[in-house]
């Protein structure tokens, strides 16, 4: 395949335009035709080619940047980057052809400037293989294309007391706005004057009075910088799914404000805006079993059913209720 443009081939760039710009199937499907003409060893130097124009969008200032999908409300809050978003974005970028690209390459900037069709970005990584068992009937086993691995300088360990139901939007939440800080230039490099590399945050879901009286505890290890924090469940007991996502995000960045403020970190960059919590989280497992199961294990351990009633009237049925949502 031709080279004349630098950096990756005309010919690669003639036969992504066949897609007009698109991503989705029916858009695909022209070049999957196209290349299903191909030699193998054409094919393989098309994949070639995607890669390089791929790597071409693999920096951390791309990585930096906000981004909206084509299906979203274009003043609606812009998606937080991650892996999977990134990997969409970089395709639909390739895909929008050579100027595009080329601009983006450039300016990564011009990433947050425009939505990006971006829910069906990974079928652009099926194209080759796919034209391939269509024109031989074979599998073409290709590398995959290379992904960002941007550092990661905090984590979040999530804590439930006993008597606190996990909920899986609050548990989402935390782990989405974890991967959205880490990626972000401006919070890495608010955290890049700390003392240690590492950043946990050891929030404690509580109702005890006691606990929450202690406040927040800082350590400095050799490698990290830990907080702890008991937080009041009171209140994400009583939301509804989306104010509990809403609710881990306050509470990440509260334990952020207080670990800045007893560092001399300066203020907080921007918080990034989650997406909305996806209907279809499975619940969290369950910690304990049930009161039932429990009285079930204990009454095969032989003790008698006076006893083990008795035994259960101490206990705290809220420690036992099923995980919410």
């Amino acid at each position: 395949m031709g080279r004349e443009r630098a950096g990756t081939g005309i010919q690669f760039w003639e036969l992504i335009a066949l897609t007009g710009g698109r991503i989705d199937e029916e858009a695909l499907a022209p070049l999957v035709e196209a290349l299903a003409g191909l030699s193998e060893h054409d094919m393989v130097s098309f994949a070639d080619e995607f890669r390089a124009a791929f790597a071409a969008l693999d920096t951390p200032a791309h990585a930096g940047q906000p981004v909206h999908d084509t299906h979203d409300d274009p003043a609606g809050p812009a998606i937080p980057m991650s892996d999977d978003v990134f990997r969409d974005a970089r395709c639909a970028v390739v895909s929008a052809g050579y100027e595009t690209w080329t601009s983006v390459v450039e300016h990564p900037e011009a990433l947050a400037a425009t939505p990006w069709q971006l829910a069906e970005g990974a079928e652009f990584l099926a194209v080759v293989e796919h034209a391939y068992e269509r024109a031989t009937g074979e599998v073409l086993e290709l590398d995959p294309a290379p992904e960002w691995d941007h550092p990661s300088w905090m984590s979040i360990g999530a804590g439930h007391d006993v008597g606190v139901r996990a909920s899986a939007a609050h548990d989402w939440a935390s782990v989405a706005i974890a991967d959205a800080l880490n990626a972000d230039p401006a919070w890495r490099a608010w955290w890049s004057k700390a003392p240690r590399e590492k950043l946990w945050l050891f929030p404690l879901l509580t109702t005890d009075r006691a606990e929450l009286a202690r406040g927040t505890r800082l350590r400095r290890r050799r490698a990290s910088v830990d907080l702890e924090l008991a937080i009041d469940a009171a209140p994400l007991d009583a939301a509804a799914r989306q104010a509990r996502a809403d609710l881990a995000v306050r509470h990440t960045t509260e334990m952020l404000a207080e670990v800045g403020s007893r560092l001399r970190l300066g203020p907080l960059p921007p918080v990034p805006v989650l997406p909305p919590v996806p209907d279809d989280l499975p619940r969290p497992a369950p910690d304990s079993p049930s009161l039932d199961e429990l009285r079930e294990v204990i009454l095969g351990m032989g003790m008698s059913e006076v006893d083990v009633d008795a035994l259960m009237e101490d206990m705290n049925p809220a420690a036992f209720l099923p995980p919410d949502e």
